[in-house]
């Protein structure tokens, strides 16, 4: 239209009409942005784009014809990464100042951009490409969050990159930032400060071999350490984790360690057989061998099935009588820590276990189970270890291991025991004799 107006003299007086939006164009009549070289507001004329034209959410973007740049203004926005998209125009000049963005990746509008503003954000790490897009012109990278410069920024001119006044911390692989630092003042650009925490000198009053001879062998020493020192308490605490059980009856192995904490009180009963009753062949070993062979050799055995009263609150006297115990045996079947009181059994056992520095557990691996197939890891510790007995024992000696880790029975017993009569009772399909 404004061309138009050159051909057309007479129609300026026709259109003498002011402008009222946008608000930088109010009150200025259309004929007054005629193109001449006079005129110094052909660059309030801009195009406004939206996310049609693929303007990023709530930033504002605009196209100006005068200088042929499309702006993109998406500061303080709180965003925490590079838009993926954005306007298709060419000399794009993206500001994305005060921000929260902690890594500045490429994205394939960069090779549209002309300026680049990221400064005030958080940015640590820096994409190498970034430093050979040739058509940025200037990235501001000042008030970030960077304490080393990559080798790829010599890519740059000094002109090109504003970092301002940055601390760093120099190295031997930094002996190039001198001279790059000098060609400001060759270009007449001077843009950055770069300060060498470590040397505390201004790199550009360094020399190249200055950024290497100091280097200090004892702080490389103690980083070593420290590293070393770091690496070993985080594979020890990986390897507690992981091993915790294991490292716990290792050490509850030695007899030596923390005997004052020893519980030196004569319990009730001998020990204690758990198992999962529910298993007539468990059921059928534990009464016709086990049972008889413990009673024989005048342990006192609490068995479940046969001692506790019957109709009576089965937890109560399970907790009670296996804290009277001072040891407990457990027979392992396939279905033990899944039947109807394995597992609660097993949790006071265990935890009196803990408690009681005296106390034994002796596992015998009925089903030959192997420890993968074991979910409870401080049960699966006794198995890995090879504290469990297996039941399909070669030398068929596997009673008289029981009666060795048990040790003798409690010297509770008189006379009267030899000469005690056996009464008979019925237990579960099963007929044994058990003493009075």
């Amino acid at each position: 239209m404004l061309v138009g107006f050159q051909y057309h003299p007479g129609s300026q007086k026709f259109y003498r009409i002011p402008c009222s939006n946008p608000p930088e164009l109010r009150n200025y009549v259309v004929t007054d942005f005629q193109k001449n070289e006079t005129n110094k507001l052909q660059h309030l004329l801009i195009c406004n784009l939206t996310l049609k034209d693929n303007c990023p959410y709530r930033c504002h973007c605009f196209y100006q014809p005068s200088k042929n740049r499309t702006v993109i203004d998406c500061s303080g926005l709180a965003l925490k990464h590079l838009p993926d998209k954005m306007p298709f125009f060419n000399n794009l000049e993206i500001d994305l100042s005060t921000n929260v963005i902690s890594k500045l990746d490429v994205r394939s509008y960069l090779y549209r951009t002309t300026k680049l503003n990221v400064s005030n954000n958080l940015i640590t790490t820096i994409s190498p490409i970034i430093f050979e897009v040739a058509t940025l012109n200037l990235i501001d990278f000042r008030l970030n969050s960077l304490n080393t410069l990559g080798n790829e920024v010599r890519l740059k001119s000094p002109c090109s990159l504003l970092f301002g006044n940055l601390t760093i911390r120099c190295s031997c692989e930094l002996n190039w930032l001198p001279t790059w630092l000098e060609r400001q003042k060759q270009l007449k650009c001077v843009l950055n400060n770069i300060l060498c925490v470590n040397k505390n000198e201004d790199a550009s009053s360094m020399s190249p071999k200055e950024f290497c001879i100091h280097d200090n062998g004892t702080a490389h020493i103690f980083t070593i350490i420290v590293v070393t020192l770091v690496m070993v308490i985080f594979g020890t605490a990986i390897i507690f984790h992981n091993y915790k059980y294991e490292i716990y009856l290792l050490w509850r192995s030695n007899k030596f360690i923390n005997k004052s904490r020893r519980v030196q009180t004569q319990p009730k009963y001998d020990v204690y057989i758990s198992f999962d009753e529910e298993n007539e062949m468990a059921r059928k070993w534990i009464i016709d061998v086990l049972l008889r062979f413990l009673e024989g050799k005048r342990y006192k055995v609490v068995l479940p099935c046969r001692d506790f009263s019957f109709g009576g609150i089965r937890e109560e006297e399970m907790r009670s009588s296996i804290s009277k115990c001072s040891s407990w045996i457990i027979l392992q079947s396939q279905n033990y820590l899944h039947s109807t009181y394995g597992e609660n059994e097993w949790k006071i056992i265990w935890n009196i276990y803990k408690a009681n520095l005296e106390t034994k557990i002796i596992i015998i691996n009925f089903d030959v189970i192997e420890n993968d197939c074991v979910s409870r890891k401080n049960f699966r510790a006794f198995l890995k270890l090879g504290y469990a007995l297996d039941f399909c024992n070669m030398d068929k000696n596997l009673l008289n291991d029981v009666r060795k880790q048990l040790g003798p029975p409690a010297n509770r017993y008189t006379t009267g025991w030899k000469n005690s009569k056996l009464r008979y009772r019925h237990i579960d399909k099963f007929d044994i004799f058990v003493p009075k």
